[in-house]
């Protein structure tokens, strides 16, 4: 699985968001400048990550956005889909049918991989980044 410029933005952002947890919301633009990450893109990553309960936003003057949950109850792997297609290493394990998916002597090492991926991305926590 390779995690596309939207997995490893929305990433930086929620990580960024985990530094200031229990703080003033960031704006867009302290996010996107702390992180190097174009305004307007982290603009769009923001509304999915709000929209599938990761952020929240805050409005008016002190506002922007904050974590809806405590870094250690956000996962990466949540970070990560809420903004990625599936997490699969080949296309015929999203839903693609090849034709050959049932006689497929690689079909099992596939779901053995995404399995690992999927392991560790929902072991770690934006907590857990705080402390690398």
């Amino acid at each position: 699985m390779k995690v596309s410029t939207k997995g490893k933005y929305a990433v930086l952002a929620a990580y960024e968001l985990a530094v200031s947890y229990n703080k003033q919301a960031l704006t867009i633009k302290a996010i996107a400048d702390n992180q190097q990450i174009p305004k307007q893109y982290l603009d769009q990553l923001m509304k999915k990550l709000r929209q599938q309960g990761v952020v929240e936003s805050i409005r008016g003057p002190k506002g922007g956005y904050r974590l809806s949950r405590p870094p250690g109850e956000i996962t990466v792997g949540e970070v990560i889909r809420a903004v990625e297609e599936p997490t699969v290493p080949v296309e015929c394990k999203n839903g693609e049918k090849c034709g050959k998916c049932e006689s497929c002597v690689a079909s099992i090492l596939w779901d053995k991989i995404a399995n690992s991926i999927s392991r560790v991305i929902d072991s770690e926590t934006l907590e857990d980044m705080l402390n690398y």
